[in-house]
């Protein structure tokens, strides 16, 4: 499955417009690779699904920071040279030139990607555009070059990561954000939370934070892990707010003495923003 500088409101106008785009339409596309996966105007390539449970021992028994989400491949995948063909010239990009955000220089994270996935990184704006890069999905380190196009359906940014400039879907892009304990909201409309595996737990808690209208779209981001406490990470996409772009909701659970099944103890958010962040909190 799986990519501008104006002051005042044709900027808010634009910001809006990317939000609505990003998470009011669905089309099947191979945006995370080369297998056909049903999403927002989605860029990533689907990797055979796990379907088990990771049994690797884990010490933690605190959250730990969103920054330190455990990642199944590197960060970034370049592809060799010989393959890219990059489309660098504004007259020969596909789609039209739009200002708003981000900016040049702003710093991006991944969102929505499937941890068994990748978001592609493309040599032009559009799904059709050859690969020159595939990142895994909790990178936190796309630096904005400030180009940004609309084509029917999407708009693409122009980034560089780890020394490679080309361009991602910007539905599956967005500015990080500040990160709370949400554990106390969540309970307070389910008290008793219990599920049998981790996966089934992450996406009860997902649903929870998930809005009606538009309907979010629940993401495994990261494989569950199972060891002192169990792991999982889902991110929830779409929730109707112009400035508020996802959820990512790392839950932790102690395993059921004599069962095979999990307790919610914590559940540490982190907010993704559409057009910026001041003080962790979008704007």
């Amino acid at each position: 499955m799986h990519g501008q500088d104006m002051p005042g409101m044709r900027s808010m106008v634009i910001a809006s417009a990317l939000a609505i785009l990003a998470i009011g339409s669905c089309s099947t596309s191979d945006e995370f690779g080369t297998s056909e996966t049903t999403i927002p105007s989605g860029e990533a390539s689907t990797l055979p699904p796990d379907s088990t449970e990771s049994s690797a021992p884990r010490s933690s028994s605190a959250p730990i920071s969103s920054s330190t989400l455990p990642t199944e491949s590197p960060l970034t995948t370049i592809l060799p040279t010989t393959t890219m063909m990059a489309a660098t010239s504004a007259s020969t990009l596909p789609g039209v030139a739009i200002e708003g955000f981000p900016r040049r220089n702003d710093i991006l994270a991944v969102m929505g990607v499937r941890h068994d996935d990748v978001l592609n990184i493309r040599a032009a704006p559009g799904a059709d555009q050859q690969i020159v890069a595939k990142v895994a999905p909790t990178a936190d380190n796309l630096v904005a070059t400030g180009r940004v196009r609309s084509l029917p359906g999407s708009i693409w940014y122009e980034v560089d990561v780890d020394e490679m400039t080309g361009w991602a879907n910007s539905s599956l892009l967005a500015f990080p954000g500040g990160t709370d304990d949400a554990t106390a909201l969540f309970l307070t409309t389910h008290p008793a939370t219990g599920a049998a595996t981790m996966a089934e737990l992450g996406e009860l808690v997902a649903a929870g934070f998930a809005s009606v209208d538009p309907n979010s779209r629940l993401v495994q981001s990261v494989a569950s892990t199972v060891g002192d406490l169990g792991e999982v990470t889902y991110d929830v996409v779409g929730l109707g707010d112009d400035s508020l772009a996802a959820y990512r909701l790392h839950v932790f659970a102690v395993p059921n003495e004599g069962d095979d099944g999990f307790l919610l103890r914590t559940i540490e958010r982190m907010v993704f923003c559409w057009r910026g962040v001041d003080d962790g909190i979008c704007i």
